[in-house]
């Protein structure tokens, strides 16, 4: 459990990965298999006051370590609950919100729905929807990564910065030395008018995909906001 315990589950993106990796460590550290683990249903897990029990052909409890500083029922709570947002609300930039706040809208009137406990995530942090269980090697390669002391390295790529305006003041570049057939000027002009073409016309799209998402945002938290205030976990 400590090294369950020990992972992120607030205030960055990287809280994402730390909830799930710390419920794999736990059902790993009670002697499930990583097939086990990943054929294991949200259903099989249920808290059982501090400890935690596991249904299904398992019928494994888990109990508190006051050592370790977590209950095994916090720590599925943490992951739960992400799990239940993000059927919800499939918003890869609201969920991370949530989790550098550390604060989730009341979701207890909405009913668990099946599905797998162990999920994918990609580099961006991103769910698979519909959720897709991940394989029982990739289990093993996050397990053992955590147990060698070189946990994953999660760092979100960065974006692309926006293309400046074109500035007509700067001069083209030298047309370079021909090796074979002689090129005239009327070569690079073409090829400069038609990037400046293209940047033109491309110029528009970073913005419309920003507006895009901006929409898709402000939809789900006005959903999120009719739901009541959030609560703390």
């Amino acid at each position: 459990m400590t090294l369950a315990t020990a992972l992120a589950t607030e205030g960055s993106a990287a809280a994402l990965f730390g909830r799930r990796d710390a419920v794999l460590l736990m059902l790993s550290g009670v002697g499930l298999s990583h097939k086990a683990i990943a054929d294991l249903d949200r259903f099989d897990i249920s808290a059982d006051d501090d400890g935690l029990w596991i249904g299904g052909s398992h019928q494994i409890r888990i109990d508190a370590d006051e050592a370790s500083g977590s209950t095994p029922s916090e720590i599925w709570e943490r992951w739960r609950i992400v799990l239940q947002f993000s059927d919800r609300y499939p918003s890869t930039a609201l969920l991370v919100d949530h989790l550098q706040a550390n604060t989730f809208p009341d979701l207890s009137d909405l009913h668990d729905r099946p599905g797998p406990i162990a999920l994918p995530i990609d580099r961006w942090g991103h769910l698979p929807f519909p959720a897709t269980a991940m394989t029982a090697a990739a289990i093993g390669a996050v397990l053992d990564a955590h147990r060698t002391g070189i946990p994953p390295q999660h760092v979100p790529p960065r974006r692309l910065s926006r293309p400046r305006e074109y500035d007509d003041s700067v001069p083209s570049a030298t047309a370079p030395e021909a090796v074979s057939a002689p090129l005239g000027a009327e070569y690079y002009k073409a090829g400069v008018d038609a990037r400046r073409r293209a940047h033109a016309a491309l110029a528009d799209v970073p913005e419309l995909v920003d507006d895009v998402e901006d929409r898709i945002e402000a939809l789900l938290q006005r959903t999120l906001d009719l739901l009541g205030d959030d609560t703390e976990l």
